[in-house]
């Protein structure tokens, strides 16, 4: 089992990631580009995300909101 450390955001004002959507292929012919956004790091842990979470991800107009999904669900 992979223990995490369980840490405190560093600085608030470092809570603003900067990343570049990446094209993605769909496994299958014709081969369609799509949008991909990868996200990983170990500031997902400092910001309360861990292996095995499940997260819930709202879609709006310009704007995307990935939440830590509650454990009763």
């Amino acid at each position: 089992m992979i223990e995490l450390a369980k840490t405190q955001p560093v600085n608030p004002t470092q809570s603003t990631r900067t990343k570049k959507i990446h094209y993605g292929y769909y496994d299958r012919k014709p081969l369609t580009p799509h949008p991909v956004i990868h996200l990983g790091g170990k500031y997902l842990e400092r910001y309360g995300f861990s292996i095995g979470d499940t997260v819930e991800v709202k879609l709006e107009s310009h704007c995307i909101t990935i939440t830590k999904a509650s454990q009763s669900k």
